[in-house]
């Protein structure tokens, strides 16, 4: 999973809220570290010799926490999802019955793993790793077990890049025409989640649904995943005139080039004026020490022309496009 969006899983999470803990009580938290690195819950002596001879048995396995599959699922029944919001990670297993993991232990390492819930719904079981940190689960599957390990981003990725979609919640952002700034970048992170997706990076985004993120959250994900790079997505809307059209970019100096490209992207794929780059900025996510970062501001809602321009879907593929393009062609760059 190399970028965390809104899926059928995270529907299934939400429609299984309200019945979590219904099902397995007070949410059944599975174990704390014991010996160095191997912790077992509850396990009958003949369980634990088994699980015992497969950690010695799999070498290049040790270091992972084994998830037990039942015998008639395979690893197309297994679906994993981050959430760096509430730095989890939930693994999702189809096809099995609601006293499974009341019957089969987990063991292994819990490294980076505070605790594990598990819960059901209809057939499938939802298994919740809790961390400090934000993590990026690695993943084998093997013999008919799970092997899952939680890691450093930069361990799992080369290069990691923080999208961050302007507004959200309660802070629809500009209004104009009744036209939300909101609505514009919702549209716009939509699209990116479909097409920006790499085996060589990560992908984060300050947020994936409809809510209000704090400023501090925002930066709190920005440092804690030690990001290369930042895109920061909003619309700008000059109070001063209704006929200022174009993008804009702001950035720190030494960045210019780089948000230069964003711009060119956006301009030429939109079909929109570019009025080109800002150096320096009172805004706290450019202040950021570190990696660069861009805010891109893709049109202006006080000219009504390109504000219901901005809201078709069109445009906002088109821009999501042109974002991605810029990303990649970055990312590339950096690695020369």
């Amino acid at each position: 999973m190399k970028y965390f969006a809104p899926s059928c899983i995270t529907a299934l999470l939400g429609m299984a809220a309200a019945c979590y803990f219904l099902i397995t009580g007070d949410a059944t938290v599975i174990g704390k570290t014991r010996e160095q690195g191997i912790f077992m819950e509850k396990m009958e002596q003949e369980k634990y010799d088994e699980a015992g001879a497969l950690l010695e048995r799999e070498e290049d396995m040790r270091g992972y926490l084994t998830v037990p599959i039942p015998d008639e699922a395979d690893e197309s029944n297994i679906s994993i999802e981050n959430n760096v919001n509430d730095k989890t990670v939930s693994i999702i297993v189809k096809n099995v019955s609601q006293d499974f993991y009341h019957k089969n232990i987990f063991s292994g390492d819990m490294t980076n793993i505070n605790s594990i819930k598990y819960g059901y719904m209809d057939d499938s079981a939802i298994i919740m790793l809790s961390s400090d940190e934000v993590v990026e689960a690695e993943t084998r599957f093997y013999h008919g077990h799970l092997y899952v390990r939680l890691v450093d981003p930069h361990e799992a990725h080369d290069k990691i890049v923080v999208i961050d979609p302007g507004h959200g919640g309660d802070d629809a952002g500009s209004v104009v025409y009744g036209i939300s700034e909101k609505s514009i970048i919702d549209g716009v992170a939509d699209e990116l989640r479909e097409i920006l997706d790499s085996d060589d990076y990560g992908i984060y985004y300050t947020r994936v649904a409809d809510r209000d993120t704090s400023e501090e959250e925002r930066l709190d994900l920005i440092r804690s995943v030690s990001a290369d790079l930042v895109v920061s997505i909003h619309t700008g809307a000059d109070t001063n005139s209704r006929t200022v059209k174009g993008c804009s970019a702001e950035t720190l100096s030494g960045n210019e080039a780089i948000a230069e490209k964003f711009l060119d992207a956006i301009s030429s794929n939109c079909a929109i004026r570019n009025n080109g780059v800002k150096c320096g900025s009172s805004l706290s996510l450019i202040n950021e020490d570190g990696c660069p970062t861009v805010f891109l501001r893709i049109g202006n809602l006080t000219n009504r022309t390109e504000a219901e321009e901005m809201a078709t879907a069109e445009f906002q593929a088109n821009a999501a496009e042109a974002i991605k393009k810029s990303i990649l062609e970055y990312l590339k760059s950096e690695e020369n």
